[in-house]
């Protein structure tokens, strides 16, 4: 399977995910649209190829974002890349997936522990992985600030998995896509990726 990818650094400060979401996607929006970005198309999610990104802090104001999608979507030094996943390839890779949870309206973290088994598997497996080992380095609560709203935090768990391919398709998807929830904030996107 054929995707693309590309590195780049946005003058967005790492804090904040959703200031950090919102310029992601007005610089893919404004790059993909070109002049169509300022119409009535600005803000239908269809009218952009669907991408996952991650990003890290390079400084107090700079993020390094690393984004993939299938199609090419013009972005500055954009690859074409191929990736096979066959079912029963088993892989390892890093992956940053969001494991917060709601309750009663409010976010809240499970006990780090109860994490592979009630959050990270369960995704994995729906992303078409069977988890042999499921590794937590640490979670980092991120702030997700909107503006006007009240201010609440998404938990990232720092992740290291070794798994088996079970639905191929699934997971190419998760490939390029992310894998697991809020991957709109820069979660879930497959890092470090080889065959075991």
């Amino acid at each position: 399977m054929h995707y693309y990818q590309t590195t780049l650094m946005l003058p967005i400060a790492p804090g904040n995910l959703y200031t950090l979401h919102q310029g992601v996607d007005s610089l893919v929006r404004s790059t993909y649209l070109g002049e169509a970005a300022d119409s009535a198309l600005r803000h239908e999610a269809d009218a952009v190829p669907q991408y996952a990104y991650r990003a890290v802090a390079r400084d107090y104001q700079t993020s390094i974002v690393m984004l993939r999608s299938r199609q090419p979507i013009g972005l500055t030094d954009e690859r074409k890349r191929e990736i096979h996943l066959n079912e029963g390839d088993v892989l390892r890779f890093q992956y940053f997936p969001c494991v917060t949870s709601k309750r009663d309206g409010r976010s809240i973290l499970l006990d780090e522990a109860d994490l592979p088994s009630k959050v990270i598997a369960p995704r994995l497996f729906k992303a078409g992985f069977e988890a042999r080992s499921i590794n937590i380095k640490g979670v980092d609560r991120l702030s997700c600030n909107k503006p006007r709203n009240r201010p609440f935090f998404l938990a990232g768990a720092h992740t290291e998995v070794e798994a088996r391919v079970i639905d191929q398709d699934a997971a190419m998807d998760a490939f390029v896509y992310g894998i697991g929830r809020k991957t709109i904030f820069g979660f879930g996107l497959m890092l470090h990726v080889e065959k075991a």
